[in-house]
């Protein structure tokens, strides 16, 4: 770019970012601001001047965004700020709201008032005074008493004496005078601040929300002296540490042991280098703000004056018979027939457009077209270059070109079909989360419907059909959720995607995995059987009965029926199977009832009985899931016969 073209570009953004820098300082202000008001009111009028130094040095960018934003602005802030605007031009002629720009509030102002404040706190005379900082406090100023004095020790004590007339109200300290008194300060919305907390303390708490003013409160209860800022109170700041603590706050210089501000201070503040300093350490945030609207605003202004812009397009497939109209914002390649499709289904690239202003309009910011394929079809990639493609109407006057003359390289591919039988062997099932109170029969795995057709490259079905790419679903995952049989929607595995292959007729297939109860068949469990008389209203004496050798002892079989959470092989699993085999041992009583005999009968049914405390002794909980399952080996009755 020549120097002469970048030095306008410079001047061009200087100056409109220091007008977006003046609206951002204005926004933060417009609460009771007259003078930054008057100084955006001013900006306005200002701009008339603009056009003019714009024409005359032919900065064309910087023209066009001040004639087509001119207008809007004055209209929204007539708007927005009717009342204050009105305020804003009765007061833009006094000289002394803009000499306050250059005014350093003086060592001795805070001094005469943290002795006035030491004073009344010492006779418990309440008192609540602010510090205008750069937000004017006109709107709590206007309707309250003026005093415009210099600040005092005296004046204070005697505006904020129980028996003035003033003293119920705020007094507003603005550089080195007192502005005005009985003011009437908002009082804070913040709930989490105490209830005993006073109305002088609330309102300073108030004012320092809405504004960036600094409070100094006197309580009239306790004496007790606080400072508010930034909506956050200080309480209690003793007496010695009081004019540093303000100062801190005022963002003002310390000062040294004799009370005066340090000469590095001193010089600072009225030199030049102080200035500069300033001009790129404060404010950081609404300067770069500033600058970085004015390039944004001044590259779309470029770009309109230049005529020359960038669209993107999708490059994408179309199929043949869906008609041959452009879409906006796509290059549709048209196949000759349904067994062809683009590698590369679609692809956004860029497209480098120039023509006139009222060519480029008629676009409404995008472009399309059209590009059919016939005849003989290109062995490879191919590079697809504009004048191939039929753009929509409007673009016939327009130079078009991909930008960095890099085409979009297409290639076609021939398609087939393919039948596959679906099997459990053809989805991938994850069980590391499952409940092990439950397992999954993925070997009975059934599927809805049984066999896909696929569609694809011919090229990646024959690897399916060769076995060299596994056919696969997405992977089921089973979770400790799943106690029952779990149906689920599934799609083509991503690996197949990625090679072209989609299913033909189905999105998706119905997959069920059953899910039961975990079953374990464990050893068996030898018991003497005894014999008793379980009817209090039976006369039969059990002494009198015994049973054939082959009933005295019996065995049982045992199976536990979603009982176990863990790994049969795991450590955990063989002690619960242990424990629980030693509680059935220890506890299973099996007997035979001699009430239950049948006249001129010998055979009685086997019984047996389990405490019920088993799944708390065994497991740990009495609402353990699952079932256990105790039967007898053999014929479930046995053979009682008298005794001699």
């Amino acid at each position: 770019m020549p120097v002469d073209q970048t030095a306008k570009w410079i001047l061009q953004v200087a100056i409109l970012a220091t007008g977006i820098y003046v609206f951002l300082r204005f926004l933060r202000t417009t609460r009771g601001g007259g003078l930054i008001r008057g100084l955006v009111f001013a900006f306005i009028f200002g701009a008339v001047g603009l056009i003019g130094l714009a024409e005359s040095l032919e900065l064309q960018e910087l023209l066009h965004i001040i004639e087509g934003f001119t207008p809007y602005l004055a209209v929204i802030l007539v708007i927005l700020f009717h009342p204050e605007l009105r305020r804003a031009m009765a007061r833009l002629g006094q000289q002394n709201r803009f000499a306050k720009l250059f005014s350093k509030r003086g060592k001795g102002t805070l001094g005469e008032v943290a002795q006035a404040a030491i004073a009344m706190a010492a006779r418990r005379h309440g008192a609540l005074i602010a510090f205008q900082r750069e937000t004017p406090l006109d709107a709590w100023t206007a309707n309250a008493a003026r005093i415009d004095a210099e600040v005092s020790k005296l004046l204070l004590e005697s505006i904020f004496h129980p028996g003035s007339a003033l003293h119920d109200g705020a007094v507003v300290i603005d550089g080195e005078r007192v502005v005005a008194a009985a003011c009437l300060f908002p009082l804070t919305e913040n709930i989490e601040i105490s209830k005993s907390t006073g109305t002088r303390h609330r309102a300073a708490l108030g004012l320092t929300e809405e504004s960036d003013a600094v409070a100094l409160c006197v309580s009239e209860e306790t004496g007790a002296i606080s400072i508010c800022a930034a909506g956050r109170m200080e309480r209690d700041i003793p007496a010695a540490e009081l004019e540093a603590r303000m100062r801190a706050h005022l963002g003002l210089p310390e000062l040294n042991e004799e009370g005066q501000v340090t000469h590095l201070a001193k010089s600072r503040g009225s030199s030049i280098v102080s200035w500069i300093v300033a001009l790129f350490t404060q404010d950081l945030v609404r300067k770069l703000a500033a600058i970085a609207l004015a390039g944004v605003l001044l590259y779309r202004a470029h770009g309109d004056i230049v005529l020359d812009t960038t669209l993107p397009v999708q490059v994408r497939e179309r199929a043949p018979g869906r008609g041959a109209e452009p879409s906006p914002g796509f290059v549709d390649v048209i196949m000759p027939d349904e067994n062809h499709h683009l590698v590369s289904a679609t692809r956004t690239m860029k497209l480098h457009v120039s023509g006139t202003r009222d060519d480029i309009e008629k676009l409404g910011g995008s472009l399309g077209g059209v590009v059919r394929l016939q005849g003989t079809l290109p062995a490879g990639p191919f590079d697809l270059s504009t004048n191939d493609v039929s753009w929509s109407s409007g673009a016939g006057n327009l130079k078009l070109r991909w930008e960095d003359d890099r085409p979009p390289r297409l290639e076609l591919q021939a398609y087939g079909s393919l039948t596959h039988a679906l099997s459990p062997a053809d989805v991938e099932v994850d069980l590391s989360g499952r409940d092990h109170h439950y397992e999954a029969r993925v070997d009975e795995l059934s599927f809805e419907p049984t066999s896909v057709e696929l569609r694809g490259p011919r090229d990646a079905l024959a690897e399916v059909e060769a076995g060299t790419l596994p056919f696969r679903l997405e992977p089921l995952r089973v979770t400790a959720k799943d106690t029952s049989a779990k149906r689920v929607q599934l799609r083509l595995h991503p690996s197949l995607a990625e090679r072209g292959i989609s299913l033909a007729d189905v999105e998706t297939v119905s997959v069920v995995l059953p899910i039961e109860p975990t079953t374990y068949q464990l050893p068996n469990v030898e018991r003497d059987v005894v014999v008793r008389n379980l009817d209090a209203n039976s006369d039969v004496d059990p002494e009198a009965w015994t049973l054939q050798q082959s009933d005295q002892r019996r065995q049982f079989k045992v199976r536990a029926t979603g009982l176990f959470d863990t790994q049969p092989d795991s450590e955990a699993f063989k002690q619960q199977r242990s424990a629980l085999l030693r509680h059935i041992e220890e506890n299973l009583r099996v007997f035979a009832d001699v009430s239950e005999l049948e006249e001129n009968g010998k055979s009685v049914p086997l019984r047996w009985m389990l405490t019920d405390d088993w799944r708390k002794k065994v497991f740990g909980a009495d609402d353990v899931p699952g079932v256990l399952e105790i039967e007898p080996v053999g014929e479930p009755r046995v053979i009682l016969k008298e005794k001699p």
